[in-house]
C-alpha cells in the first residue's frame, strides 16, 4: 500500500546572518549554517494519527512546513500520495487540510460563513457537495450561534472550531494540525479534541499533529514520532511507549502526618505533605505487594491509590533521554 506521507533523508538548512558591530558587518556580512532538520526518514499510512513531538527548536514546524509545501527541502524528498508538495502545490493542496493554532486562514473582517464560501470557490466544490458538507460540519462543530458574526469578534475557542471546519470543507485525506489548542481554556480544549477525534475516525482521515499539550497527543493520536535537534529519536505506537514504563507505578497514600521514611531499592518517596504522600515503585526491582507492605506501617492510611505513570511524565522522560 502506498504511504500517505513518505519522507526520505529530509534536510533543511538555513543560512543565518551573524550579528556584528560597525560598518564592516553591514557591508561584509558573515553567515553561519543552521541545520534545522538533519536527514529524517518516516512513512505514515492511511488512517494513522501521528503526534510529531519534540522540545522547542527540535525541527517540528520546519518539517510540517516542508510537508505542506511552504518550505523547499535543502536535500531529501517529501511525497504526499506520490506527489511533491512543493513542486505540485495545486494538486497536493487538495489532498490536505491544515490548522495552525497561531495563524488564521479565515478573513478577520468577514464572517466564518463567507470565508467558507471563499474556500469552496478555491477548491472548486460543487454547490450541492459544499452545502451538504457545510451543513454536516456546522451541526457537528455547533457553529450556528456565531457563523455569521465577523471572525474578529469570535472567542478563540469559537474561531478554532471555524478554522477546523474550513480545513475539512474539501474533505481532505490528510489533516495537519500545528498546536490546534494553544491558548484555549480547558473546556474548549476538551471539546476541540473530541470533535477532531470523532471526525477523523469517522472519515478514516490521516492526522499529523504537532503539539506541546499532552492532552492533544493522548486524545487524538495513536503513534508518536519524537524529533530533537533535527533528528528522529523515537518512532513508536503510543501504547508501546506506555508499556515501556508500565513497570513504574505511583502509589498515593492519604494520611494525617508524613511517614518517617528511608528510600530503598525500587521504592522511593517522591513527595510528603501534611495530608498526602506520593511514592514511586519500580516493579522490575520490587513487587507491588512488598512495596505496599513497606509503605503501610509508616502511616495510618485513610486512602490508598495506585496509578500508572502519567503520559506527561513519560514524554518529559523521553525528552530528557534524547541527546
Amino acid at each position: 500500500m502506498q504511504p500517505v506521507i513518505s519522507v526520505h533523508q529530509l534536510q533543511k538548512l538555513f543560512r543565518i546572518r551573524k550579528k556584528e558591530r560597525g560598518l564592516r558587518g553591514y557591508f561584509f556580512p558573515k553567515y553561519e549554517d543552521y541545520h534545522a532538520v538533519k536527514g529524517i526518514d518516516f512513512e505514515v499510512q492511511r488512517g494513522e494519527r501521528v503526534a510529531f513531538i519534540g522540545p522547542n527548536g527540535a525541527g517540528k514546524s520546519t518539517t510540517i512546513k516542508m510537508l505542506t509545501g511552504i518550505f523547499h527541502p535543502t536535500a531529501g524528498s517529501v511525497e504526499l500520495l506520490g506527489l511533491n508538495p512543493f513542486k505540485e502545490r495545486k494538486k497536493t493542496t487538495r489532498l490536505f487540510g491544515a490548522v495552525f493554532g497561531q495563524r488564521s486562514q479565515l478573513w478577520p473582517h468577514l464572517s466564518p460563513l463567507k470565508s467558507f464560501h471563499l474556500a469552496a470557490a478555491i477548491y472548486d466544490l460543487s454547490q450541492l457537495d459544499y452545502e451538504k458538507r457545510l451543513k454536516n460540519l456546522t451541526e457537528l462543530f455547533q457553529l450556528d450561534a456565531f457563523i455569521e458574526r465577523p471572525v474578529r469578534e469570535l472567542s478563540l475557542g469559537e474561531r478554532m472550531r471555524c478554522e477546523i471546519v474550513a480545513s475539512l470543507l474539501h474533505q481532505p485525506e490528510i489533516l495537519f494540525l500545528d498546536e490546534p489548542t494553544i491558548g484555549l481554556d480547558i473546556i474548549s480544549k476538551r471539546a476541540i479534541r473530541k470533535l477532531i477525534s470523532e471526525r477523523v475516525r469517522f472519515e478514516g482521515m490521516t492526522v499529523f499533529l504537532t503539539s506541546h499539550d499532552i492532552g492533544d497527543i493522548e486524545k487524538v493520536c495513536d503513534r508518536v514520532i519524537l524529533i530533537n535537534r533535527g533528528k528522529i529519536m523515537i518512532d513508536a505506537q503510543l501504547n508501546d511507549i506506555r508499556k515501556r514504563y508500565s513497570h513504574l507505578k505511583r502509589i498515593r497514600m492519604r494520611c494525617p502526618i508524613p511517614p518517617v521514611w528511608e528510600n530503598r531499592p525500587g521504592l522511593v518517596l517522591q513527595k510528603a505533605g501534611e495530608n498526602e504522600s506520593l511514592f514511586e515503585a519500580d516493579l522490575s526491582m520490587i513487587d507491588l505487594e512488598h512495596a505496599l507492605s513497606c509503605i503501610l506501617p509508616h502511616g495510618a492510611s485513610t486512602d490508598l491509590a495506585i496509578h500508572d505513570l502519567p503520559l506527561e511524565e513519560i514524554v518529559s522522560s523521553l525528552y530528557e533521554q534524547s541527546p
